[in-house]
């Protein structure tokens, strides 16, 4: 299943929740969370030369590059264990080589959740979410340690990802204390021409796992 394909039916599943739910009581709630994201490109290739033009730069991306993830959220609880959240993110994402170089893209991105949970007592509760995520670039560098590159005119300004995850909720007092883990997938991350005008052919997306904490209020 490929990425706009698993977006588009993830829409649709939370239009459905939204359609199916009316009339029925909803409760809200909003909050924060934050954490790190193991980002990796789903590609094993990335050739800096060819990125950049120049040809002393040349590498494999094939570890993960340790980042932030984090953001607001707002969600609706409605009957049946369904719900529907939106999440604006800012994540950190990229890879790095077997050295120092890396490539360091940061995104704020918008997910558009569907839930469903599962209330394992009053005080506990399972979710599972996933959806579509449209993501604005706002800054790519290639970090060659004593100094940076930027790439911003060779990456894509928009990424569409698809998003799946989990989530344990502790409510304590008036709050909801939570752990999240997720995994996120996209299109592809460069463009097809390069800095000094040359193609690209480097099919390289971006990929990662994210682990945050955060709090929620019920309203």
């Amino acid at each position: 299943m490929t990425v706009r394909r698993f977006a588009s039916i993830a829409a649709c599943a939370a239009a459905i929740v939204l359609a199916s739910s009316s009339g029925v009581r909803a409760e809200s709630y909003a909050g924060f969370r934050g954490g790190i994201n193991y980002a990796k490109f789903t590609t094993s290739d990335v050739d800096y030369a060819e990125i950049t033009g120049v040809d002393s730069i040349s590498g494999l991306a094939t570890d993960r590059r340790l980042g932030f993830s984090g953001g607001a959220f707002i969600g609706v609880d409605y009957g049946k264990g369904l719900g529907f959240r939106l999440d604006l993110v800012y994540v950190q994402k990229g890879g790095m080589d077997n050295d120092t170089t890396s490539v360091d893209l940061d995104y704020l991105e918008l997910a558009t959740l569907f839930v469903y949970r599962y209330k394992l007592s009053e005080r506990y509760t399972l979710r599972a979410f996933a959806g579509p995520v449209v993501g604005l670039w706002i800054n790519a560098e290639l970090d060659l340690g004593p100094y940076d590159k930027d790439l911003g005119e060779v990456i894509e300004h928009w990424e569409f990802s698809g998003t799946i995850g989990a989530e344990f909720d502790m409510t304590a007092g008036p709050y909801v204390l939570l752990l999240e883990a997720r995994y996120t997938k996209g299109t592809p991350v460069f463009k097809s021409v390069g800095l000094e005008g040359q193609p690209i052919n480097i099919d390289a997306a971006n990929s990662g796992i994210s682990v945050m904490t955060g709090v929620a209020v019920p309203f």
